[in-house]
């Protein structure tokens, strides 16, 4: 008789901006949680955790897409600004104490001068738990809190080649590089973006990517944890300009593909219709990211949905789709050949 293994349950802790009232629908995934807020210098817990930004929706999709089988407890500490206080990060950190929590994401950095024993203290006593602390790296910034904190895996994301993905060491003061090219989104109702390129993107992918690990080998030991994530990581010691010859660059048109020109020329009419451009020619000589074509605007989403109606292709989930796919009229030929075999 064969005996299916039973895949553990993985939660995991957003401290963040909130969350999207409809994320819990779209993905059918079970989300609760908080908001901490600072009011007349008292701690205050609340039951509003509505994302007023949308970081922390992009923040849970990126995870989601990563590991579909979870679940989440959101903390809202971030408003629509982005801005927070350290007392509300601690708070939240504390509160975490006793939940059942596997990993915790913080896609978040506290300035410079907010260093604190107190965070420090608590992130130890979290860790000491077995939970697992990830948080992003400040963008632009070699080291950052609560990152550079032993008892926090350091995130950095960059734009690496497919097969060079993923780097993890616990010896580092950065921990882990994550391949960090931008792809779709889900924000709020009707609506993906264009996401990634930032420290907070690597961050919620490494959670996911954990998430993963965990469901399939549990494990509330740290110091294994870091074994299962060092044995998925592509390499074990890098510097700068090591990763600079992984760097990827995007691909205009792919000379190993064979265009038929009727079905270009259809697309490219496409294109032009969607994208008010008068001279076809442009098309084939611009990026669709130039302001010849989309005048830089944000388009990708809406595009696909066009493709989708003229093309009659629907798409399962939209996240597979990174900006590269979008670079050209060449790079779009490539993904409706190899994805909807047109």
């Amino acid at each position: 008789m064969a005996f299916i293994k039973k895949m553990r349950k993985v939660t995991i802790a957003i401290i963040d901006s909130g969350i999207d009232n409809r994320f819990k629908n779209q993905f059918k995934c079970k989300v609760s949680g908080i908001g901490v807020t600072l009011i007349n210098n008292e701690i205050k817990i609340v039951e509003d955790y509505f994302d007023e930004n949308g970081h922390g929706t992009l923040t849970a999709s990126v995870i989601i897409n990563e590991c579909p089988d979870i679940e989440f407890f959101i903390i809202k500490i971030l408003d629509r600004k982005l801005e927070g206080n350290i007392e509300c990060l601690i708070a939240s950190l504390e509160y975490l104490l006793d939940k059942d929590v596997n990993i915790i994401n913080m896609s978040l950095a506290v300035e410079k001068n907010g260093r604190d024993s107190r965070l420090k203290k608590i992130c130890k006593r979290l860790n000491d738990q077995g939970k697992i602390l990830i948080a992003a790296v400040e963008n632009g910034s070699k080291k950052s809190i609560p990152a550079i904190y032993s008892t926090v895996i350091a995130v950095e994301g960059r734009k690496l080649k497919q097969n060079f993905d993923f780097m993890f060491s616990s010896n580092k003061r950065i921990n882990c590089v994550i391949r960090s090219e931008p792809h779709l989104y889900y924000q709020k109702k009707d609506d993906y973006v264009m996401y990634g390129d930032c420290n907070s993107f690597a961050a919620a992918k490494l959670s996911g990517k954990l998430a993963r690990i965990l469901r399939k080998q549990p494990s509330n030991d740290n110091s294994k944890v870091k074994k299962l994530l060092r044995k998925e990581s592509k390499l074990f010691v890098w510097t700068v300009p090591l990763l600079n010859l992984f760097k990827e660059y995007p691909v205009f048109r792919d000379n190993n593909i064979i265009y038929d020109p009727i079905k270009l020329n259809k697309l490219a009419t496409n294109i032009a219709v969607f994208f008010s451009v008068e001279n076809i020619s442009d098309i084939y000589s611009y990026s669709l990211y130039s302001s010849k074509i989309s005048q830089k605007k944000e388009f990708a989403y809406r595009f696909l949905r066009f493709l989708e109606e003229k093309y009659g292709f629907v798409c399962e989930n939209y996240s597979v789709f990174e900006r590269n796919d979008f670079i050209s009229i060449y790079s779009v030929y490539k993904f409706l050949k190899e994805r909807y075999k047109w």
